[in-house]
């Protein structure tokens, strides 16, 4: 299946959309609809599939854990405005950030704002230039790899740590426990496994600067999810807990004096979780 690489537009203002860049890059590219709405099963498992090559769609997937797609689906949908709705969701509702209906975004997200803010959903330039930031002066003091083009577990988990305490300062009703943790593994782990390497966490920095200031796809840039090692739920789960050793042990998991630091406590318990607690796909 051939991505439509060429067909990238962002015109439609009455487009729903997510805090998740991935699937608004999905939809922005056609591989999700471009309206962002009434999406099923079978065209989730697809455009994962050709826009990230997350899951063979001819296969099933690896023993003892579920589809990418049926994971996220199964989670998108109990954010449906019509609570017998079972069948689509919206892209919309899945950024919903009250519980228990909104069990899929949280405070401390690489780059957006939270919802104690009025927008946990659109793109925020600020918010992103921080994790940037830390991504731009470790790769130019030789962290990361790949002579300064890419980013590796150590920098994304030290990019994900600085923003996560960093917001906590800002927002006075930050909400933070293992499950919260464990998604701000997921999202990182899941943009550096599908534009990089899902077995050892590591991603081109250009690639990840695209999709989430954009919310474009690099197909131009010269990704190919076609020739990337494939994406499943068993490498995903075994990046996220891959998370917890990589993160700075100096910088707490929240700035409230209390939290105890990461990841010594938490976070060691968290990221040996598997994905059968994964609300990853949250917004990066």
């Amino acid at each position: 299946m051939r991505p439509p690489s060429a067909i990238f537009t962002t015109d439609n203002f009455r487009a729903a959309r997510s805090a998740c860049p991935g699937i608004n890059a999905l939809a922005n590219h056609g591989i999700l609809p471009r309206g962002g709405r009434n999406i099923d099963l079978e065209t989730l498992r697809r455009a994962v599939t050709v826009g990230f090559n997350i899951d063979n769609i001819d296969a099933d997937p690896p023993a003892g854990f579920p589809r990418f797609a049926d994971a996220v689906f199964d989670i998108a949908i109990t954010t449906n405005v019509d609570r017998n709705n079972t069948k689509t969701f919206d892209m919309d509702t899945v950024s919903r950030h009250d519980y228990p209906y909104g069990p899929i975004e949280c405070d401390g997200s690489l780059s957006r704002d939270d919802f104690y803010s009025g927008n946990q959903v659109s793109f925020n330039p600020e918010i992103f230039a921080e994790t940037r930031g830390v991504i731009v002066e470790g790769l130019a003091n030789g962290e990361g790899t790949g002579n300064g083009t890419e980013i590796d577990l150590l920098l994304a988990a030290k990019a994900r740590s600085v923003r996560m305490y960093d917001q906590s300062k800002r927002n006075q009703e930050y909400f933070f426990n293992g499950t919260n943790l464990s998604r701000t593994f997921g999202t990182s782990a899941l943009y550096m496994s599908v534009l990089g390497d899902p077995i050892n966490g590591t991603v081109n920095s250009e690639y990840m600067k695209i999709l989430f200031e954009q919310e474009r796809i690099p197909f131009l840039e010269g990704y190919n999810p076609r020739t990337k090692a494939q994406t499943n739920t068993m490498t995903l789960s075994d990046l996220i807990a891959k998370f917890p050793a990589a993160s700075p042990p100096d910088i707490p998991c929240t700035f409230t004096p209390e939290q105890a630091p990461c990841p010594a406590t938490v976070a060691a318990a968290v990221g040996a979780r598997s994905l059968h607690s994964f609300p990853a796909f949250h917004g990066f």
